[in-house]
């Protein structure tokens, strides 16, 4: 019967780091708070991932409660640079301010964009 329960309850997405190269930090008003190299902790709030917590160490220490994530789009850059991670997430940061963090691919189009 544990066959049948793995089939009902899929595995816990387990806390992860993820090496970003780059990560562009934009805030609420649309201005770039942070771009460039770094490694981010993930930590899942739901069985799937969707959402969570996602803070960076270092020089300039934030944190983003994830409340959504997007996936590569079909076009764009992301379609040229199909082995590239790209990652968007949205959520509020600590002062409940909205923010919304490009990851690898994502960050490259975002910054050829600006």
């Amino acid at each position: 019967m544990k066959w049948l329960q793995s089939l009902r309850e899929p595995e816990a997405i387990a806390p992860q780091v993820w090496h970003c190269r780059p990560l562009v930090v934009v805030g609420p008003e649309g201005r770039v708070e942070f771009a460039g190299e770094a490694d981010v902790d993930f930590t899942p709030e739901s069985r799937k991932g969707d959402t969570g917590w996602v803070r960076l160490h270092g020089e300039h220490p934030r944190s983003l409660h994830v409340e959504s994530r997007i996936q590569p789009p079909s076009t764009g850059l992301a379609q040229y640079a199909p082995g590239r991670p790209w990652l968007v997430v949205m959520g509020t940061n600590a002062d409940e301010l909205a923010e919304t963090w490009y990851i690898d691919g994502a960050a490259d189009e975002f910054l050829t964009r600006a």
